[in-house]
């Protein structure tokens, strides 16, 4: 299976939810899955609103890919 996970900022952030993270990834890529990361940029979430980056980070990943993604978001 190919998955794309999205984290906000940098997953090898020291915090308990992206150890989380990490620790799902492997999980994962141990099982013969494919995972890719999406990092979004760290910013403010009126920002990310107001300039729709969200949205245009996946699609570079969709691009990448090849295929259109399907997101949901909850900030």
């Amino acid at each position: 299976m190919r998955i794309g996970l999205v984290v906000y900022g940098d997953i090898n952030t020291i915090s308990g939810g992206y150890l989380y993270d990490r620790k799902l990834v492997e999980i994962f890529r141990q099982q013969g899955d494919e995972v890719s990361i999406i990092s979004l940029k760290k910013t403010s979430y009126i920002k990310a609103l107001c300039s729709n980056s969200i949205p245009r980070e996946l699609e570079k990943f969709g691009a990448y890919a090849g295929q259109k993604f399907r997101y949901s978001y909850s900030g």
